[in-house]
């Protein structure tokens, strides 16, 4: 009976590889099987503190490249603006030339 537990528990975590479960509940599961091995537990919790681990440092550096590039993005959009602003001014002076040069025509 202590193998088809540990089976079916087993199949239950292999069944859903796609959900995420909490930690905790994870945690929860590792100490069940833990009855039927003690060194399966310690192999199971050692997975979970290094998976742990990875998803911290991964998150870390995706929030610190998230700020890069909010940085670089503000940065880029500051620079837009400064060249459409001068392009504007190039354009209402053109146009001003424009303007004169068609009233001297008619004079």
């Amino acid at each position: 009976t202590k193998l088809i537990l540990l089976d079916s528990l087993l199949q239950e975590i292999i069944e859903c590889p796609f959900t995420m479960l909490v930690v905790e509940e994870v945690e929860k599961r590792v100490t069940e099987l833990g009855g039927f091995s003690t060194k399966l537990e310690e192999v199971l919790l050692f997975l979970l503190k290094e998976c742990r681990e990875i998803r911290d440092t991964v998150t870390t550096e995706n929030e610190a490249r998230k700020n890069e590039i909010q940085k670089s993005s503000k940065a880029m959009e500051g620079l837009i603006n400064a060249e459409a602003e001068k392009l504007r001014e190039i354009l209402k002076r053109e146009n001003e030339e424009r303007q004169r040069d068609m009233r001297d025509i008619e004079a």
